[in-house]
């Protein structure tokens, strides 16, 4: 039987104070620099971790990029994101961050880019200050570092089946990390305009990747 549900009752609620007033942020967002031709900026976080402007499969902070299901290195976005069409699910695979087989991040992008785990979202979470805006009209957050450096994240939505669901309202990004326990379940970053939070997701869902790199 098909699970169409998320796995609400195994959410991890890590919720930040957000603003559900909209801010319009500056177009011109920073950058330290590229890694294999894709811009980054170093947050001033304490891992000292490099994340990536944009998803990837996009060329602006603003742009959703493509949709992958969990363990997936090639888009989605115009397939059947269900788990008879998915590869990892019910497969017992350990977190995969930087292996080409797996991670969207490494296998598109290349040098040392590659998919977040768990614990580094968490990172992002608890460092940066979070505030609910737009950039070209395009609705998500702007993440700002212990360093007033910022990265910008779309409310890209996600995929189930063939449809697409919450673009502009919602951000759904893949974390590397399968959920412990339970071989249907992966780690994911979600928000909306009031919370940001760390939980669980079917693996066959498509959803975005933001890369990071040491």
């Amino acid at each position: 039987m098909k699970k169409t549900m998320l796995f609400a009752s195994m959410m991890m609620l890590l919720l930040v104070g957000c603003n559900s007033t909209g801010h319009n942020f500056n177009t011109q967002q920073d950058s330290d620099g590229e890694i294999n031709g894709h811009e980054y900026v170093d947050l001033g976080l304490p891992s000292g971790l490099k994340w990536a402007t944009c998803n990837v499969g996009a060329d602006s902070p603003e742009e959703y990029g493509h949709y992958y299901m969990w363990g997936y290195i090639t888009d989605c976005s115009n397939v059947d994101c269900s788990d008879d069409n998915c590869k990892t699910y019910e497969k017992e695979i350990k977190d995969f961050s930087g292996n080409v087989n797996y991670d969207a991040a490494r296998a598109n992008w290349g040098g040392s880019w590659r998919m977040p785990t768990l614990a580094e979202f968490k990172e992002l979470k608890n460092s940066c200050t979070w505030t609910w805006g737009t950039i070209n009209g395009v609705v998500g957050y702007q993440v700002v570092g212990p360093n007033g450096k910022s990265i910008f994240f779309p409310a890209v939505g996600c995929r189930y089946e063939t449809s697409f669901y919450d673009r502009g309202s919602g951000g759904y990004y893949w974390s590397s990390t399968p959920y412990g326990g339970y071989d249907n379940g992966a780690y994911c970053f979600y928000f909306d305009s009031s919370e940001v939070y760390v939980g669980s997701s079917n693996r066959y869902y498509g959803r975005t990747v933001r890369a990071v790199s040491e």
